[in-house]
């Protein structure tokens, strides 16, 4: 990409991943951000056994864009910042250091938003807890098929942050250990409320009590949360429908995959019940189309200032201008995201529940 002006360097800096982070999704945006240069970029791609590390993360990462495109909670969460980030850069383009530093008339919807996804009450878990719980669940899984107790000894062996244990931890505690292979679909029904840490806790309780079992077929699950939770509105494209004339405005990124699984239930199906083995290829591909991040090729050209790469083969038959300009917006939206949020799992600074 061209050299960033002076007046967004600082914007631009904040796409700095951490040494030993291999990649990572933005969720407000739907790009992906990886550790890596352009060659090295590509020749991963050549010998993917040369970086499992990496592997495991866009494994992980691709899971998450799953989510966020199925599950309502999510889905309304990305559209939600999205849009007002997306106001944000379209009106200051031009002038990047004009962005507030506040959102105004947006700032408690904004704030709000972000102190749901990542606010614990005594007993509860966050959403994020629910969220990263099943994404390392299936992670794991997917790496091997984990007997209860190996993965539960694992769980308290492993050092990970406890956000990636705390969801399947209370799910056995409530559902008990012989229905582990209901926490992902628990999870993901959970994130089709919008009170996803209540929602969680009645189908725990249900599985527990038997009211919920392996016999239960996805209609009979669906049936008994919106028969229990007034917050459950179902899958992202069922809860679009009810937005009348804004259901058409859907989010750049993950819109295409919500459209693809409204289609094709019997996949999103199958992928809720096992999704440690039903990530096929289209998912990978949607979320690479959504642009992909990398690694600036030095540390700073003559003026200074870092050149970061977009990788644009994903963007079809795009001219070399259209792909510069649409390679600028998306680093400017992903730089914006990252300077009123931050990595998603820590709340920005400041973030209170308003009365």
């Amino acid at each position: 990409m061209a050299k960033p002006a002076k007046h967004i360097h600082d914007l631009l800096d904040a796409l700095e991943l951490p040494p030993g982070t291999a990649a990572q999704l933005d969720w407000v945006t739907g790009s992906m951000r990886i550790n890596k240069t352009v060659a090295q970029w590509r020749h991963f791609h050549h010998n993917k056994a040369s970086d499992i590390e990496l592997i495991v993360t866009l494994n992980h990462e691709i899971h998450h864009f799953v989510q966020l495109s199925m599950f309502s909670y999510l889905f309304r969460f990305v559209q939600l910042t999205n849009a007002i980030i997306a106001g944000l850069v379209d009106t200051h383009y031009n002038d990047l250091s004009k962005l507030p530093d506040a959102l105004g008339a947006n700032e408690r919807l904004f704030r709000d938003s972000v102190w749901d996804l990542t606010w614990r009450d005594d007993g509860r878990l966050s959403v994020v807890d629910i969220v990263e719980s099943l994404t390392y669940f299936v992670q794991q899984n997917s790496l091997k098929s984990w007997p209860e107790e190996e993965y539960r000894q694992h769980l308290a062996d492993v050092v990970v942050p406890d956000v990636y244990k705390l969801g399947y931890t209370r799910f056995v505690g409530r559902a008990g250990s012989a229905n582990y292979k209901l926490f992902p679909i628990t999870c993901g029904l959970s994130l089709c409320s919008m009170d996803p840490r209540a929602c969680f806790d009645e189908m725990t309780g249900a599985i527990g009590e038997g009211k919920i079992n392996y016999r239960s077929t996805m209609p009979d699950m669906v049936a008994y949360c919106r028969s229990v939770d007034p917050g459950f509105v179902g899958f992202s494209w069922e809860w679009q429908k009810t937005l009348g004339e804004a259901a058409n405005m859907l989010h750049p990124v993950y819109g295409p995959l919500l459209r693809i699984l409204e289609g094709d239930q019997v996949s999103a199906t199958k992928y809720l019940f096992s999704p440690a083995t039903e990530l096929d290829d289209r998912y990978f591909q949607l979320a690479l189309a959504g642009g992909t991040i990398l690694n600036p090729t030095a540390d700073t050209t003559a003026a200074g200032f870092r050149e970061w790469q977009v990788e644009t083969a994903h963007w079809g038959n795009l001219s070399a201008e259209a792909k510069r300009k649409r390679g600028l917006k998306l680093l400017y939206m992903t730089g914006a995201a990252r300077k009123y949020i931050g990595a998603i799992g820590q709340p920005p600074a400041g973030v209170v529940k308003h009365a």
